[in-house]
């Protein structure tokens, strides 16, 4: 179990690898965890089985509680970090250091999450649904240079010959986001009698709607008095079906430790708006597909027979986005086009953790 976890930090946050890559690389692992640990627990526990009131695999632990509740309802407080790969560069500054726009930290931002689950009759089968939006990441970083050092990527990073994009006393980098995802899912019972594991089986569709507002402002040495806005407003709407797996290990009395990982295959609708000084200059359209993982551990409690704490950490990667700094760091001949073109190759990764309630009946 440590070296799987320890490979799987590796190469999920090692720097050189792209969120293609890294996706490759965790489900894959992923699904050897999870046919490891079936085996491995359901060997162990075996002995157990006759040990437990309620069934070694049930998370109601000693209560009588019914193996299949007919309605929960999950109330979660988020933390979110917005991780974007391979930011580009804006300026080459005075201290001789090229300006990206990893200096935007988007630190941890919260949210809430709402997650209702009903029972069908008396089988194995739960239909769930949940929603959640995060819309409060809002950073920006400048450079200052009064002797006109500051260098734009407009000019190619170069003061000579003079343009209207270099030269400049002052530059700022402005980012605005938000984040959406709603799910409804199927999920299915596994029966593992005298098993410690309750593995799901789960199919849905998932939507994830990304919002982001990037800004350029700067004035010229040759124009102290202007400032110049350049921007750019991109949005994903992604919708798919999804597939993913979940594994509750009874670990304890009233305690068990779930595991989820799932992933979607969308249809990403981007768009690019791009104005100039306040004025629309470009606007397109475009869809591709794109994919969306999500693993999540967590560890409940059981409080009450109608109630548990929960508290875990999860991350959600996401591929071929419209990145609106991508849209914006381009050549000066592409911002002039009368022929606008969209890139939507962007990936990013949001992590964080997260607690709530859980109540059932």
């Amino acid at each position: 179990m440590v070296m799987t976890v320890c490979f799987s930090t590796y190469f999920f946050y090692h720097p050189r690898h792209t969120v293609r890559q890294m996706t490759s690389r965790l489900l894959p692992i992923t699904a050897i965890l999870f046919i490891l640990t079936c085996f491995g627990l359901t060997t162990d526990c075996q002995a157990q089985a006759n040990d437990c009131k309620g069934g070694c695999g049930s998370p109601f632990g000693p209560y009588e509680a019914p193996p299949n509740p007919r309605l929960y309802v999950r109330t979660e407080a988020l933390l979110l970090k917005r991780d974007v790969h391979d930011r580009p560069a804006f300026v080459y500054d005075n201290y001789k250091e090229y300006v990206t726009t990893s200096r935007l930290d988007e630190p941890f931002k919260g949210a809430p999450k709402l997650t209702v689950g009903v029972g069908l009759w008396d089988l194995p089968i739960f239909v769930e649904g949940s929603y959640f939006t995060l819309n409060n990441w809002d950073e920006s970083y400048s450079s200052y240079d009064s002797t006109g050092g500051i260098q734009s990527v407009y000019s190619g990073f170069s003061g000579t010959p003079s343009t209207v994009y270099n030269n400049l006393t002052f530059a700022q980098m402005t980012d605005k986001a938000q984040l959406q995802s709603g799910e409804l899912n199927v999920k299915f019972l596994i029966p593992m009698e005298g098993s410690a594991l309750t593995p799901y089986f789960l199919l849905g569709m998932r939507y994830i709607g990304e919002e982001e507002n990037f800004g350029f402002n700067y004035t010229r040495l040759a124009t102290p008095g202007t400032l110049n806005a350049l921007s750019a407003r991109t949005t994903n709407d992604l919708v798919g079906p999804q597939i993913g797996g979940i594994l509750d290990f009874y670990i304890a009395p009233n305690c068990w430790v779930d595991l989820t990982a799932k992933g979607a295959l969308c249809n990403n609708h981007a768009t690019m708006t791009r104005s100039v000084n306040g004025t629309e200059s470009a606007r397109v359209e475009a869809d591709g597909a794109s994919f969306v993982g999500e693993v999540d551990l967590q560890l409940y409690w059981k409080w009450t027979e109608h109630m548990a704490a929960r508290i875990g950490y999860q991350a959600m990667w996401v591929t071929d986005l419209a990145v609106a700094s991508d849209n914006l760091a381009i050549s000066s001949s592409e911002l002039n086009s009368a022929n606008p073109m969209i890139h939507n190759s962007g990936q990013e990764v949001y992590h964080g953790p997260h607690i709530g309630l859980e109540f059932y009946w």
